[in-house]
Formats: C-alpha cells, sequence, structure tokens
C-alpha cells in the first residue's frame, strides 16, 4: 500500500510525541517561546520553596525547562540547608504558561545572615541564572530608625538625623540614590547610637535620597522614611562679561547670581591656568569693576560662597584691554 507524504508526517508526528513527550516546539518549526524566571524569597521554617518558570505563551507541547544547581555559587551549603526538587527540571504542560521547580529548606536554630543558592534555567538557547533566598528567623529583630531628616549645607553637603529605636544594633547603615528608587548604595557604616551624619561627597546641583537602617546579629531592621535635599548651585556664571573688549584700563566684569550665596569669589590672570591669579574675595554682588589694567588678554573664573565654602570655579572666560584704542586684536 502506497502511503502519501502527508500521511508519513503525521505518522512522524505522531511517534515523535509518543518517544518524546517533552519535545522541542523548534521540530514542529516553531520558535521556541521566552522563558522567565523569578527570584523567590522565603523564611527557614517554611519547609519548601519554589521557582515560578514561565513562558510568555502557552506550551504548544509538553515543555521541559532544565534547572542546574550552580555549585560553589551562593551562601547556602547544599545539601545541609537545601535540596533541589529531583528530574533536573520542570515541565510545563500543553496549554499552560507556567510551572513550580520546587526545593527543600532545612531549618536550623541558629542565627545567621540570610544565605542564597544559584540555579541557572535552560530553555534551547535560553539560559536564565537565578537566586533564591532562605531567609533566617533565628536572629533577634531590630526596630527601625525613623524621622530621617535631609538639608544642603552647601555645594557638596548633605546633612542628615534620625531616631533610634533599637537597644541591641551593632551599627546604623546609610544609603544614598540618586532617583529614590534605583541605584541605592551604603555610603557609610556609623556605630550604633549615631542619629547625624554629614554627606560631604555629594555634587553640586544634585538631588540626592537617602535611607538608614539598623543592623543587628545576622539581621537588618526595616528602611527609615526616605528623605531628600538638593545641594547648592554650582558657580557656573550664564552671562559673559557685558564687553570682552576695553579701550580703557578699567573692566566691568558681570556674572549670573547665585541665590544661595553669600558672596563671591573671583580670580583673573594673564594665564589661562591661572597659576599667578589675582584672587578677589568677599563680593556681595554678581560684578566687580577693575581697575589700572595692562593692555593685554586676562583671563577670569568666578564662584559662590555659601557658609563659608567656595563651589566649582566657572568655565574661563576671556577680556582684552587695549587703552591705545588700536582697534581690538583677535581674541584666543
Amino acid at each position: 500500500m502506497k502511503i502519501s507524504k502527508s500521511l508519513r508526517f503525521a505518522l512522524v508526528l505522531v511517534i515523535l510525541a509518543f518517544v518524546f513527550p517533552a519535545f522541542d516546539s523548534r521540530v514542529l518549526g516553531q520558535s521556541l517561546p521566552t522563558l522567565s524566571v523569578d527570584n523567590p524569597s522565603f523564611n527557614e521554617d517554611a519547609g519548601n520553596g519554589y521557582f515560578t518558570v514561565s513562558l510568555d505563551a502557552p506550551a504548544q507541547a509538553d515543555t521541559f525547562v532544565s534547572a542546574s544547581l550552580n555549585m560553589g555559587e551562593g551562601t547556602a551549603t547544599y545539601p545541609d540547608e537545601f535540596s533541589l526538587s529531583p528530574g533536573g527540571g520542570v515541565t510545563i504542560l500543553v496549554g499552560q504558561s507556567s510551572a513550580q521547580f520546587s526545593f527543600e529548606i532545612f531549618d536550623d536554630p541558629f542565627a545567621e545572615w540570610n544565605e542564597t543558592f544559584i540555579v541557572t534555567f535552560s530553555l534551547g538557547e535560553q539560559q536564565l541564572v537565578r537566586a533564591a533566598t532562605i531567609i533566617d528567623d533565628d536572629g533577634i529583630p531590630v526596630n527601625a530608625p525613623s524621622d530621617l531628616a535631609a538639608s544642603s549645607l552647601s555645594f557638596t553637603e548633605i546633612k542628615l538625623s534620625w531616631v533610634n529605636h533599637h537597644t541591641n544594633a551593632t551599627e546604623n547603615q546609610i544609603e544614598r540614590s540618586p532617583n529614590g528608587t534605583s541605584g541605592w548604595e551604603i555610603i557609610a557604616n556609623l556605630t550604633p547610637d549615631t542619629t547625624q551624619y554629614l554627606d560631604d561627597t555629594a555634587e553640586c546641583s544634585k538631588s540626592y535620597h537617602y535611607r538608614v537602617r539598623a543592623v543587628g546579629e545576622f539581621v537588618y531592621s526595616d528602611y527609615s522614611n526616605t528623605a531628600s535635599a538638593t545641594t547648592d548651585d554650582c558657580s557656573t556664571p550664564g552671562v559673559a562679561p557685558q564687553q570682552n573688549y576695553f579701550t580703557t584700563n578699567e573692566a566691568l566684569l558681570t556674572w549670573n547670581s547665585i541665590t544661595s550665596a553669600d558672596s563671591y569669589e573671583l580670580r583673573v590672570d594673564t594665564n589661562p591656568d591661572f597659576t599667578n591669579a589675582q584672587t578677589i574675595t568677599g563680593l556681595s554682588s554678581p560684578s566687580v569693576i577693575l581697575a589700572s589694567l595692562q593692555n593685554t588678554v586676562y583671563y577670569w573664573q568666578v564662584r559662590a560662597v555659601v557658609n563659608g565654602a567656595g563651589g566649582l570655579w566657572s568655565g574661563r572666560q576671556i577680556f582684552v584691554v587695549d587703552a591705545r584704542e588700536l582697534g581690538p586684536p583677535p581674541i584666543p
């Protein structure tokens, strides 16, 4: 009996489905769905936990996602503190879009830091490395600080203050972020009785967000409220001199006003690198008249002073004095 090509193809598919129930969907000429896996956290006394393994569309056939433990990575000890479910992975059934890859957690009575273990999930050429966290429940809880406040003191300084509520902390930890939602970094670890901190690593004209938490024996408190402050404006004059060429031996220099400035400092030199600069301090307004100048090219910069601290120097400006009235020379 002669079998048609379409019938032979159908028989092949039936055989594949019978022999390989979790076959790669690409056998049918279909692309694999996109794999995603979470980073779960479970308490140490939970007994069991799981990774949620998901596809971006329902499986067209039983789809096996392999899972392998990254030995030597993470801080949890295998097999003393956890074990993975057997089988080397998890099958997402046809028509489903997710499944759970389980693991067992072994509780102990010892206070310790939260621990992690690392698992690599694979589907076709897709590989995802994920971390599970085992949350220790044996440490003595620590109360979180509160009433965190932040205020700018200068161009590069922000003062923080807060209220402690703990009796068993070993330190307070300060974190900073550029936007309050991401990019958090630890900037200081302080003694547990500290209630103030001066961040002198900030940059001018930038906003910073802060939070504080207490650290106990193998345990962190919750975070305090988030507080933010913006450093004072950079000294960046946005207005060039009213003139950059003077036919007298006097020059009028002006610059934009900085709201928080107590005064201004100005430096002038005939060298562009200001190696022999004359510095004028205590200027109360954003302008100055320089007298008894020579016929030459001058370079100058200005900066604002707030609470006794000078900000960044402005960009370099140029003016020319030629009292001989021979016409303006070219400005370099």
